[in-house]
């Protein structure tokens, strides 16, 4: 089983028209793996509490080394046991698979998108306004669609996620529901994204929702 988000990648490269063999080999699963998500039949894999690995100490020196070149996991085996790791390759070789998937569906840039590709949302503190007699700050939720700049905006005094997928779900009933929506990390959309790798954790109620409407999230960068 694979996760939720790696299961969207999926169909999305398809859906770009992306070869089923190449989709296969980019995410490390077989071709009939790749034909039951699309189907929407193959089972997700929930997220696992993290647990510690002998692994752990040398993953900043295969991240490095992988930023740097194309290594194979053999290679990268042989140098952390020089260094002391004491495990087998196949954790390294699971490791290593691990980043160069997560290279390979790095974030797309937000330059220039084609019709219909992308939007990117956020939201913008606008100072505060007064709701039955208390003081609250004041949100724009803002869409905006790549490739013609068209904006959807609306006001609001909350920034909790079932605010933001209001907002949204009028967005693209509004507009148009885009291929890809970018957003800056925002806590209602994204539980974790690590920096160095790339991996990003979507929260699982934006997932659904993503799925829902069809569209892929990609989440900006930290910076």
């Amino acid at each position: 089983m694979i996760p939720q988000e790696t299961s969207m990648m999926i169909r999305h490269f398809v859906k770009e028209g992306t070869p089923i063999a190449r989709v296969a080999r980019r995410f490390g699963v077989c071709r009939q793996t790749v034909y039951n998500h699309i189907r929407g039949e193959g089972p997700y894999r929930k997220p696992r509490t993290a647990r510690t690995s002998k692994l752990d100490p040398y993953k900043d020196h295969i991240r490095m080394r992988l930023e740097r070149f194309d290594l194979p996991a053999t290679v990268l085996w042989h140098e952390v046991r020089t260094q002391g790791y004491a495990g087998g390759i196949t954790v390294v070789r699971d490791f290593v698979r691990s980043i160069k998937r997560q290279k390979a569906i790095r974030v797309i840039e937000r330059f220039e998108t084609q019709p219909g590709r992308q939007a990117q949302i956020d939201f913008v503190e606008c100072g505060s306004i007064e709701v039955d007699g208390r003081r609250r700050k004041l949100y724009l939720f803002d869409f905006v669609l790549g490739y013609s700049r068209m904006m959807y905006g609306r006001f609001t005094i909350s920034t909790k996620q079932h605010e933001l997928l209001a907002c949204l779900k009028l967005a693209c009933g509004g507009l148009a529901v885009p291929r890809e929506i970018v957003v800056d990390n925002m806590k209602q959309v994204v539980d974790h994204h690590d920096p160095v790798t790339g991996r990003v954790r979507f929260n699982r109620g934006f997932l659904d929702f993503a799925e829902h409407y069809g569209f892929l999230p990609i989440a900006a960068r930290p910076v």
